[in-house]
């Protein structure tokens, strides 16, 4: 009963709120130890399936005033007034798209959708993508591959965030950008001004935006995307800092 205890608080650590002890009523003070875990556990999935439905619903509640707005704008006459406000309605609509999407991968349970999945296969496919929109940015991408492994994974939502690392990089980062798939980790590392230790906590919040960021557009909801499919996958988001300089971010799956 107290391994049960313990495999349950690891499992709801690594965000698997549906963990619960399934406790027997012996009723001594083990007992009641699993009967209270259970009690927090179900209030705290309660709190954030409460918190993540609202978020979703408001972004989908949101997007149609926005989208009559924008045809309203369509039909001011043409000047620099009018784009910048298509601009700006645009840039709304691609945040509240961001936020749903966060929240359904979050939803996410179970394995459905999960293959094999090479990552050298993936890593070759998404720098063949996005290699020419790397270039248009005026920088360079490497592919860095040492003996990749296979992960049990669901290959779209990968893309997803493999590719928002590499914009990521392209506005923030510096002139070359690496694409590595190294064992059964997968990331974006590039030269670019980096971020300090202290500061990766923070990075992965949504809506957070750094002050250097700001000068830039964004919305603070990449990494936190990011963060959302390790989770699925029940893999480790690890960011570091580059050598000589720059940001690494990686996601660590286990290997099959």
């Amino acid at each position: 009963r107290l391994g049960r205890v313990t495999c349950t608080v690891g499992r709801l650590a690594e965000g698997e709120l549906t963990a619960r002890t399934d406790h027997r009523q012996t009723k001594d003070d083990l007992d009641d130890i699993a009967c209270n875990l259970d009690r927090t556990a179900e209030e705290i999935e309660r709190l954030v399936m409460q918190t993540r439905h609202l978020s979703a619903s408001i972004a989908h509640d949101l997007r149609t005033p926005l989208a009559r707005l924008r045809a309203q704008l369509e039909m001011l006459p043409a000047g620099d007034e009018r784009g910048a406000a298509l601009e700006e309605a645009g840039r709304l609509s691609d945040i509240f798209d961001t936020i749903r999407r966060v929240a359904r991968i979050e939803a996410g349970q179970g394995r459905a959708g999960f293959e094999r999945v090479a990552l050298d296969d993936l890593a070759s496919d998404l720098a063949e993508t996005f290699g020419p929109v790397v270039e248009d940015a005026g920088k360079t991408l490497h592919l860095d591959l040492a003996q990749p492994s296979q992960v049990e994974a669901d290959r779209g939502l990968l893309i997803q965030a493999v590719a928002n690392l590499l914009q990521n990089a392209i506005v923030h980062g510096g002139d070359t950008i690496t694409l590595f798939a190294h064992g059964a980790s997968l990331g974006v590392a590039d030269n670019g001004a980096g971020v300090t230790p202290d500061q990766f906590d923070e990075i992965v919040k949504p809506m957070v935006r750094l002050d250097a960021a700001r000068r830039t557009k964004g919305s603070g909801l990449g990494l936190a995307l990011v963060r959302a499919v390790a989770d699925r996958h029940r893999a480790r988001l690890q960011l570091s800092q580059n050598a000589p300089q720059g940001l690494c971010v990686t996601l660590e799956f286990t290997k099959l």
